[in-house]
């Protein structure tokens, strides 16, 4: 199985989600990958931060599923 992605490891901060890799000059905490907001815009609820850990986990599930696919 071949995916196009930013490479992980994803990191959610407060209710951002950004790849950790460090990038050349002008991108040192990495790149945007989302910004979460629960179903009334709010981007500092208990939602919308919870959100940004799952999609932070989405390269490794990722990963996880691939070698469960190897072992099927």
């Amino acid at each position: 199985m071949s995916t196009k992605h930013t490479p992980g490891p994803w990191e959610a901060i407060g209710n951002l989600v950004r790849s950790s890799m460090v990038q050349p000059e002008g991108f040192p905490r990495g790149v945007q990958i989302a910004e979460c907001r629960d179903a009334y815009s709010d981007p500092h609820s208990d939602e919308a931060k919870a959100n940004a850990r799952l999609i932070a986990a989405a390269p490794e599930l990722l990963e996880a599923l691939e070698d469960s696919l190897k072992l099927i």
